[in-house]
C-alpha cells in the first residue's frame, strides 16, 4: 500500500525537482479535505545515517480561538495557543504534485492524495 504523508522524517535522494519545491505553497486534498500549507526541504544531519539526503516538509501554522480574552499587542502570543501541523511527503507523493490551476490563491501547488479505496 503506498504510503503520501507521513508524521515521521522520510529522507529522500535530493534532485533539483525536490529542490525546487522548497519554499512553495501547496494545497493538500485528501479524504474531502482541502489544507493549505508551505512546502519546506531540509537537509540530513551531515553526521547521521541519513548524510546526503533531504526530506520535504508540508506545514502549516494555526492559532487557538482566545476565547474572547484580547492580548496585548504588543506582547509575544502564548505558546499554548499557537500550533503546527507537518507532514513529510514521502517518494510515492512527489509525482503527484503539481501545479495548482483550480485555486492558485491558496497554494502554487496542488498534492491529491488518493483514497484509500
Amino acid at each position: 500500500m503506498k504510503t503520501y504523508l507521513s508524521t515521521q522524517p522520510v529522507w529522500l535522494k535530493p534532485t533539483p525537482q525536490i529542490r525546487a519545491l522548497d519554499d512553495k505553497s501547496i494545497v493538500i486534498a485528501d479524504e474531502g479535505s482541502r489544507t493549505p500549507a508551505h512546502l519546506r526541504v531540509t537537509d540530513a544531519d551531515p553526521h547521521s545515517r541519513d548524510a546526503g539526503m533531504c526530506s520535504v516538509i508540508a506545514w502549516q501554522a494555526s492559532m487557538s480561538p482566545m476565547d474572547g480574552k484580547w492580548a496585548d499587542v504588543g506582547s509575544p502570543t502564548p505558546t499554548s495557543q499557537a500550533h503546527q501541523w507537518e507532514r513529510y511527503l514521502t517518494e510515492d507523493a512527489l509525482p503527484l504534485v503539481h501545479q495548482n490551476k483550480e485555486d492558485p490563491e491558496y497554494g502554487d501547488l496542488l498534492l491529491e492524495v488518493p483514497s484509500k479505496d
